[in-house]
């Protein structure tokens, strides 16, 4: 990538982080025509459609980002994320079903597939799912006790857990 393509994806960030988006995206349609579909390019893109709850573009890059990048498991978790918004809680679970067979100890995702769950009424698999999380990284356990989502199950987690 050359230096006038990252001058452009960097103030194109620095945009994005003053909350100014159409300068943000003006500033990727100012990139080579040879960089434009640079992964870093791309991050901004997705990041820019995220801060603005375009749900159906994160969905969109992020599938991107999947299919060229399989092995990076957060582009996963976004497009799960943007799928979940412009579609459905059970697109956003296929997605992460599909993730958990690649990145099985990944909390992130268990904690998100227990969330579905548990909006889904699965109690049983909800808390299975969100012990495993916090059993692989504790942070998880303050997350859950403010997660609307989990509302169902929070006191479980409260007596099966304490950090």
């Amino acid at each position: 990538m050359n230096s006038h393509s990252k001058r452009y994806i960097s103030y194109a960030n620095g945009y994005r982080e003053l909350g100014m988006f159409e300068d943000a995206l003006n500033e990727l349609q100012k990139i080579d025509s040879v960089d434009c579909d640079h992964r870093s390019a791309r991050l901004v893109r997705l990041s820019i459609y995220a801060d603005q709850c375009n749900w159906a573009l994160v969905t969109s890059e992020a599938e991107s980002l999947v299919t060229e990048f399989p092995q990076e498991v957060e582009y996963w978790i976004q497009w799960a994320y943007g799928s979940r918004r412009a579609h459905s809680i059970a697109a956003a679970r296929s997605i992460l079903q599909r993730a958990h067979q690649l990145f099985p100890l990944e909390p992130c995702i268990l904690y998100n597939l227990g969330c579905y769950a548990c909006v889904e009424e699965d109690l049983d698999d909800a808390l299975k799912k969100v012990n495993q999380a916090i059993a692989l990284d504790k942070t998880f356990f303050k997350l859950a006790m403010k997660d609307e989502d989990l509302e169902s199950i929070k006191e479980l987690l409260n007596k099966d857990i304490s950090y």
